[in-house]
């Protein structure tokens, strides 16, 4: 069950807020946005770090894949602000193109940064050597998602209704031309009968009504999925697991696919899990959460999308993600932000009659063992008191040992 952490009310004002997670092996961070313009930077227990005011209300913000950089976007500026997380400092990084930036996505292995921009552009940042590379022409309307493989592919989607493929200098590999306008660009794993390991297919909605399934094996035969009028738009979709899928869509389904060549598409399980909308879904080693109707939802992908339990934030639930190591669960709704424990690691220790375990990330309970004799027989009862911890835990942290 969910066990509320902290709420920070009205961080940004009133309005929308967004928030994305620290990635890499802190991930204790929390960085947030609104419609005051600023980005604030939240550690694990809720307090302040940074704010950073910005040039105009954000329209993107990425942690690289080790968690030490942020980097943010604005659309009424062509510069990119780069937060430095351990030393926390600024700065502001010039694209070398004359229009905002659009979209933004940071490859794995390196701090190189591909930006996209409102004109269909990209420029390539490496943070390392301070090489930037810009590229004239990549599509002919704005770039709306881009994202890296691990093995330095990147793919940039396009109001032009077309994917480009291609390498870590900008070189074009490939352009697919799509029906629609696309949107949630991802690489994964497409279950193939071979089992070729590694992040072959793209994926991404088109139109707001079709799964597009691209694979980098077999880009002669890309897979296009249409769902049930009834279940209305898509929403957003997350990949989990030996190549399944879970979808979300606006009436308030979820629906989980396998993408196995000779099951591709068929679903798995479909329940409706909120009545009149969905908002979101998330999902991390498994465990899923869904928010609608103001509620966040944990659902069981291994049970048939079975809900496993429900809480109702004081701002609502509009937007919903977890932490990297799949322990706290974080959910925005109107100008609020909630986060929840989901998840303790088994820490305990005990001496004698005496037994400690942690509770909460704030709280350990200390049991005494005390022996209780009647007429029939002798038994054991656990009476227990609850400590504080002055500083929630980062149990991410090697020092924490059990």
């Amino acid at each position: 069950m969910l066990q509320l952490l902290y709420t920070i009310d009205q961080p940004h004002g009133l309005g929308e807020l967004y928030f994305v997670w620290q990635k890499g092996e802190a991930r204790s961070l929390l960085a947030t946005t609104g419609t005051d313009a600023t980005v604030a930077i939240y550690d694990r227990s809720g307090q302040l770090l940074e704010r950073m005011k910005l040039q105009g209300l954000c329209a993107g913000m990425e942690w690289d894949n080790d968690g030490d950089y942020l980097a943010v976007i604005t659309p009424n500026s062509n510069s990119v602000l780069l937060w430095e997380c351990h030393a926390s400092k600024r700065i502001s990084i010039e694209t070398g193109l004359r229009e905002p930036p659009s979209c933004l996505a940071w490859a794995y292995g390196e701090p190189l940064l591909a930006i996209g921009t409102q004109k269909g552009n990209l420029a390539l940042y490496n943070h390392h050597t301070s090489k930037r590379i810009p590229i004239i022409g990549k599509h002919t309307k704005k770039i709306t998602c881009a994202a890296w493989n691990k093995d330095s592919i990147l793919v940039l989607a396009s109001e032009d209704k077309s994917l480009s493929i291609n390498n870590s200098d900008g070189d074009t590999l490939r352009i697919i031309s799509l029906r629609d306008t696309p949107n949630d660009l991802q690489f994964s794993e497409m279950k193939t009968d071979e089992r070729v390991a590694g992040e072959n297919t793209i994926s991404l909605i088109v139109g707001k009504r079709t799964l597009y399934l691209y694979n980098l094996l077999n880009p002669e035969n890309p897979i296009e999925l249409a769902f049930q009028q009834r279940y209305g738009s898509i929403v957003t979709y997350k990949w989990y697991g030996d190549g399944y899928i879970l979808i979300g869509f606006s009436a308030g389904f979820i629906i989980a696919i396998s993408t196995h060549i000779k099951e591709v598409g068929e679903e798995l399980f479909q329940v409706k899990n909120h009545k009149d909308n969905l908002t979101d879904i998330a999902i991390c080693n498994g465990q899923a959460a869904s928010c609608g109707d103001g509620q966040l939802k944990l659902i069981s992908v291994w049970n048939n999308g079975e809900v496993v339990g429900c809480v109702s934030p004081g701002g609502g639930a509009e937007r919903a993600r977890w932490s990297g190591d799949g322990r706290l669960l974080a959910a925005s709704g109107r100008a609020t932000l909630s986060v929840y424990v989901a998840r303790l690691p088994p820490l305990h220790a005990a001496h004698a009659t005496r037994l400690i375990a942690l509770t909460s990330l704030t709280e350990a309970t200390v049991y005494q063992c005390i022996a209780l004799h009647d007429s029939d027989a002798a038994r054991c009862e656990l009476r227990g008191d609850s400590v504080r911890i002055r500083h929630p835990l980062n149990l991410d942290h090697s020092q924490v040992t059990k």
